[in-house]
């Protein structure tokens, strides 16, 4: 499956764009497997993140802090997708500034980048101190895990439960379903408030292999808050479907 199709039949049209991914379920599943694809039509994709990211000892990555900035184009030649971040721990890579990953992008053909971490948790509650989806991006995916749906805050499936309670006065053995979870995702006060700019969102509700109608009903329900550019599939076989 091309996954570039979410957003295109025409690969080449999407020069000059800057991808965010925000959620958990598989952004950065996606956000790979796309800059992956993208890099059959562009010699220079961009891949990073404006917050940690897992370090692999096997995987390259080029150091922000340690490279001449004038000297990033010339490792597209080897490495194309690149993934640019700062050095950290041995376990966590350091995320750039928004006004530093502007500056790379200016640098590539096509820039993907992660917004914010949930701990491998399918659904969160943001924090005031979590980054913003700049204002320069020009196509956002929000991603949940279908896996959330029909569980309460005590089942372990949401980051920062405690916060996730507060915000939306759900107690913690209340069963989300896919209605009130549409709700949370499309809300100015949930994933949206970190949105400030015009950008296109896309939903995609992740791990449909598990549980396939509760994907579809899921994606069904934010396609009526939201009423476009809403899809469910599994990243791991490879798969998506449209909401119409």
């Amino acid at each position: 499956m091309n996954f570039v199709k979410l957003l295109t039949d025409d690969p080449t049209s999407l020069r000059n764009t800057r991808i965010a991914f925000l959620g958990g379920g598989g952004k950065t599943t996606l956000m790979q497997k796309m800059a992956d694809e993208l890099s059959k039509s562009y010699s220079k994709v961009l891949v990073s993140s404006l917050t940690k990211s897992a370090s692999h000892p096997d995987e390259f990555f080029l150091s922000f802090d340690s490279t001449e900035f004038s000297e990033i184009p010339k490792y597209f030649k080897r490495h194309n997708p690149l993934f640019l971040m700062k050095s950290g721990t041995p376990q966590k890579l350091e995320g750039l500034s928004s006004d530093e990953l502007l500056s790379a992008a200016e640098l590539s053909q096509v820039c993907l980048f992660e917004c914010d971490g949930t701990r491998r948790k399918p659904l969160k509650a943001h924090m005031a101190h979590d980054p913003e989806v700049p204002s320069w991006t020009t196509h956002c995916f929000i991603l949940v895990g279908v896996d959330v749906v029909d569980t309460t805050l005590n089942d372990g499936f949401v980051h920062r439960p405690k916060k996730f309670s507060e915000l939306w006065n759900i107690k913690s053995d209340v069963i989300l379903n896919a209605r009130e979870i549409a709700r949370i995702l499309t809300s100015k006060k949930g994933y949206l408030s970190k949105l400030s700019g015009a950008t296109k969102i896309y939903y995609f509700v992740n791990k449909a292999d598990l549980f396939e109608q509760k994907a579809r009903q899921l994606a069904i329900e934010i396609n009526l808050i939201h009423n476009e550019s809403v899809y469910y599939g599994s990243l791991h076989q490879n798969r998506f479907t449209a909401i119409q």
